[in-house]
Formats: C-alpha cells, sequence, structure tokens
C-alpha cells in the first residue's frame, strides 16, 4: 500500500520551497545596504550551502543511478561547483564593488538556469522514474537533516563525496 506524502517530506515540494526562499533572499540582497546586505548575504550564504548539500547527499545519488538522468545529475553538481565558485570570491570583495555586483548577477543568473533545469527537467523525470518509496525516503531523510541544520550550523562547508565527472 503507497503512502501519502505529506509537504514536510515531499522531497520536490522541499526543495522547491529552498529554490522559492533562496529566490527572495536574493531579491532582498539586491535592495539591501550596508549591514543589512551582509546579514542577507550570510543568510543566503547558508540556505544555498544546506541546500546544496542535502542534494548532494540524498538526492542526486539516487538519481545518478538512472542513465536518463545521469548526465543531468553531473551538470547539477557542476553548477553546484560554480555557485560555490562565485559564492567564494562575493567572500572575498568589498560588497559595495562592482565586482561583488556583477557576481552577485552572475549567481543569480547560475541558481536560476540551475532551477530551472531541476524543477522542469529533473522533478518530472524522477517522479516518472524513480520509485515511490524511494522518493519518501530521500523526502524524510532531507526533512530530518533539515530539522538538525536548524541548529547554528558550522560556517564550513561539508566536503563533498562523490565521483569526479566522467568526460565524453
Amino acid at each position: 500500500m503507497a503512502r501519502k506524502q505529506s509537504s514536510e517530506t515531499d522531497v520536490f515540494q522541499i526543495l522547491r520551497t529552498d529554490h522559492q526562499e533562496v529566490t527572495k533572499l536574493m531579491d532582498q540582497l539586491k535592495q539591501a545596504g550596508g549591514q543589512q546586505k551582509q546579514q542577507l548575504f550570510a543568510q543566503l550564504q547558508e540556505e544555498l550551502n544546506t541546500h546544496m548539500n542535502l542534494e548532494e547527499r540524498f538526492f542526486y545519488p539516487k538519481l545518478e543511478e538512472i542513465e536518463d538522468l545521469a548526465d543531468l545529475v553531473q551538470d547539477s553538481y557542476a553548477d553546484h561547483d560554480d555557485i560555490r565558485q562565485i559564492l567564494q570570491q562575493m567572500n572575498e570583495q568589498d560588497f559595495d564593488s562592482d565586482e561583488w555586483q556583477a557576481n552577485c548577477e552572475a549567481l543569480e543568473d547560475t541558481k536560476d538556469d540551475h532551477v530551472d533545469v531541476e524543477e522542469e527537467e529533473i522533478f518530472p523525470q524522477a517522479m516518472e522514474l524513480v520509485d515511490g518509496n524511494v522518493l519518501s525516503q530521500i523526502g524524510e531523510q532531507i526533512a530530518a537533516e533539515k530539522g538538525k541544520t536548524a541548529e547554528p550550523a558550522a560556517a564550513k562547508p561539508r566536503p563533498q563525496k562523490r565521483p569526479p565527472r566522467a568526460h565524453a
């Protein structure tokens, strides 16, 4: 008997909610100045790092096992690497500099493209190709981890544990 997923453990709803939260923070960041800009950027980094780490620990490994999704997942890992690189550059720049602003725009573009691919390509295919019980389990794992990360998280991102990208 299949069980109905609650919105708290529906992996797709959890990830969509994260995407919406990041978009909201980016919109606020574009309007902010001074101390508020720094606080919002710190919050944005925490949200992005938590989201990416959870996807990489629980969601992507299951999707990589499916041939039809493997390339999209590898592209998603690359997007995450790009986002981390942009965040690192932004951390090293003056918040009021043109370079920081350019990186903020690059971050938003990269995030938007990544979200579009996830929500329009990966999610629908995963719903079709991944067993519902597996999706429920992933949602429960992510929800449980998000509950833990509601406590103050370490500023240092977790080390990545994934195989190197295969070159065609």
